[in-house]
């Protein structure tokens, strides 16, 4: 594999490893102000507020990714050896470290609160369904209470 063919490997590589988890946090993000403010979600979210959101996400991932596979192509790469095409993680250790930071650890950091509200969410409305269901309703005192009058002479058992 030539020099360009592992640049262009690494950079797909690097924006789409990193375009599936941001998508995710999107998502999770998104799913938890559905549940924890519905009606100001139901306001605020149109087709070009997602299309929005999606580009700022893509935008940001390239601008990030985008740097540092920069800096490894143009100032860090020392050849591709036979058998490996990989990012020079050893020069670029810090900003190796940072980068994972950025685009892979923070996105985890949204994922799971978002996770865990959605999940105490579904708990209360279940209980709260739960007891809607076993509770004995009282009649509605509008209605009129309809009673079978037993003839006094029948028979009952």
């Amino acid at each position: 594999m030539g020099n360009q063919a592992c640049s262009f490997y690494l950079y797909s590589l690097s924006v789409f490893d990193a375009g599936i988890i941001n998508s995710h946090a999107v998502i999770a993000v998104n799913r938890a102000w559905a549940i924890i403010r519905p009606m100001s979600f139901r306001a605020a979210h149109t087709n070009r507020f997602t299309l929005t959101v999606c580009l700022i996400m893509w935008l940001y991932i390239h601008l990030v990714e985008g740097s540092f596979w920069l800096a490894d192509t143009l100032y860090y790469r020392t050849g591709v050896p036979v058998t490996a095409c990989l990012f020079n993680t050893v020069q670029l250790n810090t900003w190796s470290n940072i980068n994972d930071i950025i685009v892979y650890i923070l996105p985890l950091a949204v994922i799971l609160p978002s996770f865990f509200v959605v999940v105490v969410s579904k708990l209360l409305r279940s209980r709260e369904a739960m007891k809607r269901s076993t509770r004995v309703k009282p009649r509605n005192a509008a209605v009129p209470r309809i009673q079978a009058e037993i003839p006094p002479n029948s028979v009952t058992s």
